[in-house]
């Protein structure tokens, strides 16, 4: 790591098109190592070290898995105890201060899963030859179970162990402890928790 972190200062003085070019050929290469290769598991490594640099806040014990992008990283933040799974995609909006996306502590959320937020504007006249874009903050406040296949759009908090079934896309934001199902997402019942020690 110590290798990888004197490159990272050698980029600073590299002109900003090739350190930018260089940092995202890392990205790719990063995004495809196996997470469990090897006996210290170097992808999950690789990728914890690697969007720590990137991201507004990074916590502890995050496993990045193969193939998840990260796009806008510096207005993403990340809680400790998080997996996120296979082929994600969790895309914050360009611009500070307007579509945030803040994962809280102890989450798990499952291949394929989409998370935005920001979307195009679809009152545009013109969505191809002039996109505007609406934006609003995403918000995990923790402890969530996000299954597979599903999609969370911009503006949505997802309450303190609340759950996503499989297939879920989320428009409008999910009371604490509720699990829900469907396109769009409908609460299906209170989750009633039981303490596991």
């Amino acid at each position: 790591m110590d290798m990888l972190m004197r490159f990272f200062q050698r980029l600073k003085s590299i002109p900003s098109a090739l350190a930018w070019f260089i940092d995202d050929v890392l990205e790719g290469v990063f995004r495809h190592i196996p997470g469990r290769l090897g006996p210290f598991h170097i992808g999950f490594r690789l990728r914890s070290w690697y969007w720590r640099r990137k991201c507004h806040s990074f916590g502890d014990n995050v496993l990045i898995y193969e193939n998840v992008r990260l796009y806008f990283p510096q207005n993403i933040s990340i809680g400790s105890n998080i997996s996120i799974t296979d082929d994600c995609i969790i895309s914050a909006h360009s611009d500070p201060g307007t579509g945030e996306i803040t994962l809280g502590d102890d989450i798990f959320i499952g291949p394929g899963t989409y998370i935005y937020s920001s979307n195009h504007d679809y009152t545009t006249e013109n969505i191809k030859k002039n996109p505007q874009y609406t934006a609003a903050p995403v918000v995990l406040e923790g402890n969530n179970w996000i299954a597979a296949k599903s999609g969370i759009l911009a503006g949505v908090t997802v309450g303190s162990g609340s759950v996503a079934a499989m297939g879920a896309i989320i428009v409008s934001d999910v009371p604490k402890n509720t699990l829900v199902a469907g396109v769009p997402a409908k609460m299906v019942k209170t989750i009633e928790k039981i303490s596991n020690g």
